[in-house]
């Protein structure tokens, strides 16, 4: 289950390309593609490397004029769409620096 202190990532065995001002996914295992547009695109962008939720949160709000919290509970749903369907991988979170 995704929570906002989760880290997601890209899945490693999809490739992505602008096609016609959408942003087109192929998971080259299955074979299957997806198209995401808009706000999703601009996600998919941003998870290209290990990102926390709420860190993708505070990127899309930093670029649009939007609620910081219903921000997250799209975000979420989004990310969490996509993890029910292994598009994303989820990372482990980093241990807190010892000082």
């Amino acid at each position: 289950m995704l929570t906002a202190n989760s880290v997601v990532s890209q899945c490693r065995r999809m490739l992505s390309t602008e096609l016609g001002g959408e942003l087109v996914m192929m998971d080259v295992e299955a074979g299957a593609y997806y198209v995401a547009n808009g706000l999703g695109g601009v996600i998919w962008r941003l998870i290209d490397r290990p990102m926390s939720v709420d860190a993708v949160v505070d990127a899309v709000v930093e670029r649009y004029e939007v609620e910081w919290g219903r921000c997250r509970e799209d975000v979420l749903a989004f990310l969490t769409r996509l993890y029910q369907a292994e598009l994303i991988d989820l990372e482990r979170p980093q241990d807190p620096p010892v000082e």
